[in-house]
């Protein structure tokens, strides 16, 4: 069971970093570098959350939580996207925040569900370059 939950863990960390890559092109007018940056601390704030919730480890699930809250603090997007970009941000960090409700209370189902949430609103961000192009 447990083997099976990390290949899970290992298969939805390379779709969300080569997600994080591609994003650079939609967001004209900032380095590919910066884009990167922001993109790799909320991958690592997912896996680590990710991780938390497969085992039901609650200090890493918070501090997973934490740190994504952290990561998707207001970018400064600029370029033709960056009305969408912002509000697809908006909606993300309150999801955060309703899955940190959730960790407070050590609400395991509904972390997880939230979490379904959150990396959804991630796709959905960054199937804008596929509607841009």
């Amino acid at each position: 069971m447990a083997s099976r939950t990390w290949k899970r863990c290992s298969v939805m960390s390379l779709l969300c970093l080569s997600l994080a890559l591609c994003m650079g092109g939609v967001a004209h007018g900032q380095s590919k570098a910066y884009i990167t940056k922001i993109m790799q601390g909320r991958l690592e704030s997912t896996e680590k959350l990710m991780a938390g919730l497969a085992i039901n480890d609650w200090s890493r699930i918070e501090q997973g939580t934490d740190a994504l809250l952290k990561a998707t603090q207001p970018v400064g997007w600029q370029g033709p996207l960056k009305r969408e970009l912002d509000e697809r941000d908006d909606a993300l960090r309150n999801a955060i925040k309703t899955l940190s409700t959730f960790v407070d209370g050590k609400n395991g189902d509904g972390a997880r569900l939230i979490f379904i949430q959150v990396v959804t609103l991630c796709m959905d961000c960054h199937n804008l370059e596929r509607e841009f192009k």
